[in-house]
């Protein structure tokens, strides 16, 4: 990718695909046999074809994927994968047609509409709605007229209308065109109503809720209901059921969660209230559509009478209970079975004796006197708690307990009113009951647990009233795992220690693919613990290892490798002897890297070019064994000191001994500021400092005493503000701070008193904040009306109205515990350890918006929780170790191209020149480097992928590893040398690092009395 990237700058654009974002087990390095667990495939999501079904099951290895089988084993086929990881297969629809329509993932775009055609083994991509890698998530499928209708959204207007008749070419917008609106917003509902004549849609968002009607003859037009303005709370479960004359629909009746039954005829005024049907109830009814035909609709609410089967016609008076099953406040109506006859009878799911008795199964025709039990089987008695109901070739089909732990699959005769008990699957005490899931052309597919296999897809004969195992998809892969740890990134790979079951613990690298891992060390006899990368130098990648070496006592020692087998060299042996070697503030500076070692208070400094040789204490800094080094910037470093006569302050340093020195004595004499926090901003540090009389407030320094002041103080008195967190944004640096007001406040500082105030919004307890591209990134704790107490993933622009939530939760409920943000890219994306019931705890994306915010892998496929942990870039891929369930915690890898803004960043240090940029280094755009030296200098521009730090004299540095070349040009009479470079507009390069450095030909210049050179300049290229 980075030598494509090279070619692309110099010689023009080239045809390079953009990698698609899957979640690839990298390698199961630790292949031992697990004992114990069995693994499931977890079939489920049924979708039937003409001679087959569909539905997803988990394989080891692949996840969760599509698969077809007409009922038969040697028939059972895996749909080619529309990605190279876990398919994701959501919404579902088949279209008149045949043609199955799925949400899923695919190559190279995100959550999109794919087409599976009867009797394909492929997907087809419908639409890019979204183009590139983001979700357009489409959802609420319905047919109507013929297609399939959805809505999806296209990233730039929200939510919009789309019909497909199941190909590309047929898949188009539909335009809802509303005076004075635009119903292209969240949470978007879709169904047919009017005996199918109309299609309504319902939006919620910032400007508040819409109900619009549509059809191909009826201009669309927008239903405010009973005349109430909506707020973007309501209408929160979107669209429920169809009636000839309208639809029956959910909307909040009151702040909170308080759902009831509402009708429209597609008018303002023919849109009411159904109920209330629980008075009084905070919660409202909470009615849940169950099935309807053209004049009724079936559903279950809560009322004084608890939880009972209910009907309407789409009318208050038409609005009724069916049958108090369980008479008083218990409720009769339990469990989700449920189906409709074709004579419009009901079969359901209830029970008529206590509210802890199993459900039976009730027949219905929508009144009280016409609604009984089943009758029992004279040879079977009947099924309790039956579940999965399915109305198939005239019978109702079902799961349920017949006696003891036994939960068999059932058949309902509508006609002969009679039931049967057809087959006993071989479910065990231990294992989990049956599901049926659908038909086939050869008999009914049920989800199975044997207590041998797992859950895995049997096959139900209903001629023959046997079952048989139709494919063991999920055999028991192990689940030890190669205890991975300790990663690190190194150019283009990551390197991180594994145990394979037959070298021990050793160190591996990989560029993000299965092939291109590998084991490089082989520490014969030894046993490595505590690995753990500290930098990645200029010539080599170096770890940390606490080794033991038989027969040996431990020792710690610093190594280096530059990722290929055998390169690996030994810098230093710290000879710990069973103590604890520390290694801490690692810095690159100039060339080297410096860092801190020692036994906890006994730590020196040290320097390392990566070489045994250059890897010694610095000699520099031995006189200052209490210096804390925290940042390069503006070629100085930043950190903390104590010195005899005088409390810990802010220092800096040149990196010598004579230019290492007091910024400024806040806490006069012997008292110390303790300052902390430090953050590099223009100009200066943002930092949190007492000055013995405000407490801990923020602070500014320029590097000079003159130029370090408070910047204001929040808290007025001795206790301060505590402010943590200093994170920059478009509009500021925002930071947490604790007012007596307003305990864990977030605020927003340009430096100065009257800069620095208040976002009110986020005031729980925001904490674990990441700049994303001009925001911020945090987790704040709130009160979620049905999740309680979570902590939620917030962001902030450094503005009030661009201070909000994303809708992505933790499990935590504070955020102290919350998983770290991992910026990606240029800082446009984070990744984290987000919860999801759907997922379990899975690694989560986030752009800082509700819509980008998303699972972004499920690595235990279904509710299983893989834990995400120990994320890291190399290269073009996001690498992080999950545990699969089939192979253990293992290195997984996503293919990651980010898409955020472009971004220029000096460093290093210049020596007679300057180096800036002008222009925008986006796709098909230019950008000019501007080299300002001496009026008339010859000067040249290098390029090159890998930053450098070599010393080329005093105080002169090359920038730019492995430098090459890209134009030669004479300094006008202003001595500025403009060099401009175009970008070549190709997706994949988002996000790639380019370094630039100059040199002019200038008599007298510092290297060699006649050249000058500039800072380095690091471009990250932005769409």
């Amino acid at each position: 990718m980075r030598t494509s990237l090279l070619f692309t700058l110099l010689l023009g654009p080239t045809a390079l695909a953009q990698t698609p974002i899957v979640d690839t087990l990298i390698a199961d390095l630790d292949q031992r046999p697990a004992s114990g667990s069995v693994r499931s495939s977890h079939p489920e999501q049924p979708i039937v074809q003409p001679g087959r079904t569909l539905f997803t099951a988990a394989t080891p290895g692949l996840g969760f994927e599509l698969w077809a089988t007409d009922g038969t084993p040697g028939n059972l086929v895996r749909i080619d994968e529309v990605n190279t990881g876990p398919a994701g297969i959501q919404a579902t629809i088949t279209h008149p047609d045949g043609t199955a329509i799925v949400s899923s993932p695919g190559d190279g775009v995100g959550r999109e509409p794919h087409a599976i055609a009867p009797g394909s083994h492929t997907y087809a991509l419908l639409g890019d709605l979204r183009p590139g890698l983001g979700d357009s998530n489409p959802r609420s499928f319905v047919v109507w007229q013929g297609d399939v209708w959805f809505v999806a959204n296209d990233g730039a207007l929200g939510y919009r209308l789309y019909r497909t008749d199941g190909t590309a070419a047929g898949t188009t917008l539909v335009e809802i065109l509303l005076p004075g609106a635009q119903p292209a917003f969240r949470n978007p509902g879709v169904q047919v109503g009017n005996g199918g004549t109309h299609l309504y849609l319902s939006f919620t968002g910032p400007g508040g809720a819409l109900l619009v009607k549509t059809s191909p003859s009826v201009p669309s037009r927008a239903i405010t209901p009973g005349g109430l303005t909506l707020s973007a709370a309501q209408l929160g479960k979107g669209l429920s059921a169809g009636l000839a004359s309208g639809i029956v629909f959910y909307m909040e009746s009151a702040p909170g969660r308080s759902y009831e039954p509402w009708f429209t005829d597609g008018t303002s005024a023919g849109t009411i209230p159904l109920g209330p049907l629980d008075p009084g109830n905070p919660n409202g009814s909470q009615p849940r559509m169950l099935g309807s035909d053209d004049s009724r609709v079936w559903f279950d609410a809560s009322s004084p009478a608890g939880r009972e089967l209910w009907i309407t016609d789409g009318t208050p008076a038409g609005t009724r209970m069916v049958v108090d099953l369980l008479p008083g406040s218990e409720s009769g109506r339990s469990g989700d079975g449920f189906v409709l006859l074709t004579n419009g009878d009901a079969l359901f799911s209830g029970t008529d004796t206590s509210a802890t008795a199993p459900p039976i199964l009730f027949r219905s025709d929508g009144t009280a006197a016409g609604t009984r039990r089943v009758p029992a089987s004279p040879s079977d008695g009947r099924p309790t708690s039956p579940d999965s109901l399915m109305l198939h070739q005239g019978s109702v089909w079902m799961t349920g307990t017949s006696s003891g732990d036994s939960y068999d699959l059932w058949s309902y005769d509508p006609l002969a009113d009679a039931l049967a008990r057809r087959w006993s699957p071989p479910t065990p005490s231990t294992a989990l009951p049956a599901v049926l899931l659908g038909p086939t052309p050869n008999g009914l597919l049920l989800r199975v647990d044997d207590g041998i296999h797992g859950r895995e897809p049997w096959l139900f004969d209903p001629t023959t009233n046997t079952g048989s195992l139709l494919a063991n998809l999920y055999p028991d892969g192990g689940n030890r795992g190669s205890s991975i740890a300790g990663l690190g990134s190194h150019r283009g790979l990551a390197l991180f220690q594994a145990i394979d079951g037959v070298h021990g613990v050793q160190v591996w690298a990989t560029d993000g693919s299965s092939a291109g891992t590998q084991r490089i060390t082989n520490h014969v006899g030894d046993i490595l613990r505590q690995l753990r990368p500290v930098a990645d130098t200029f010539g080599g990648f170096v770890y940390l290892a606490t080794r033991f070496p038989f027969p040996a006592t431990p020792t710690t020692q610093l190594w280096s490798t530059d990722g290929s087998p055998g390169t690996d060299v030994l810098l230093h042996d710290f000879r710990s002897n069973g103590d604890t070697i520390l290694v801490d503030d690692v810095l690159r500076f100039e060339g080297r890297i410096l860092f801190r070692a020692g036994r906890f208070q006994n730590q020196v400094w040290w320097e390392s070019d990566g070489t045994p040789a250059g890897t010694r204490p610095y000699a520099e800094f031995s006189g200052f064994p209490d210096l804390e080094l925290s940042f390069e910037h503006r070629g100085l470093l930043w950190g903390t000191n104590q010195e005899a006569g005088r409390g810990r302050e802010v220092w800096v340093s040149d990196g010598t001994a004579a230019g290492t020195r007091l910024v400024f004595d806040i806490a006069a004499g012997l008292a110390s500021s303790r300052p902390e926090q430090l953050h590099p901003v223009p100009g200066g540090i943002l930092f949190a400092a007492d000055d013995g009389l405000h407490g801990a407030e923020p602070w500014f320094s320029d590097g000079t005493a003159t130029g370090t002041r408070l910047v204001s103080d929040l808290n007025p008195g001795p206790n301060g503000s505590r402010p943590r967190q200093f994170t920059a944004t478009a509009q500021g640096v925002v930071f947490q701070a604790a007012t007596s007001s307003a305990p864990g406040r977030l605020w927003r500082t340009d430096g100065t008193a009257s800069g620095t105030q208040p976002l009110g919004q986020a005031t729980g307890a925001p904490a674990g904040f990441a700049a994303a591209n001009g925001r911020a990134l945090f987790w704040n704790e709130i009160v979620s009306p049905s999740l309680g107490n979570v902590v939620e993933l917030w962001r902030t622009d450094g503005t009030a109205s661009g201070t909000f939530g994303t809708g992505a939760y933790v499990q935590e409920f504070d955020t102290a515990n919350a998983p770290p943000l991992f910026v990606l890219g240029d800082g446009d994306e984070v990744a984290f350890q987000g919860f999801g019931a759907t997922h379990g705890v899975e690694l989560w994306l986030s752009d800082g918006t509700v819509a980008g915010t998303r699972v972004l892998a499920d690595s235990a496929a279904g509710p299983e929780d893989s834990l995400p942990m120990d994320l890291i870039r190399a290269g073009n891929h996001l690498l992080f170790t999950a545990d699969s369930l089939a192979h253990g915690r293992e290195l997984h890898g996503i293919p990651y191209a980010p898409t955020g803004a472009w971004l220029a960043r000096p460093f290093g240090r210049g020596c007679g020149a300057e180096l800036a940029v002008s222009g925008s280094a986006t796709l098909g755009a230019s950008l000019t480097l501007d080299v300002s030296s001496a009026p008339g200098a010859a000067t040249a521009l290098l390029f090159g992928l890998d930053r450098d730090d070599t010393a080329l004299a005093p105080g002169c540095f090359r920038h730019v590893a492995v430098p090459i070349t890209v134009g030669a040009l004479t300094a006008d009479a202003q001595g500025v040398a403009s060099f401009p470079l175009a970008v070549p507009n190709v997706p994949a390069l988002v996000g790639d690092l380019l370094h630039f450095q100059a040199f002019a030909a200038v008599p007298g210049g510092p290297l060699l009395g006649a050249v000058a050179g500039t800072p380095g300049l690091e471009v990250v290229l932005g769409r």
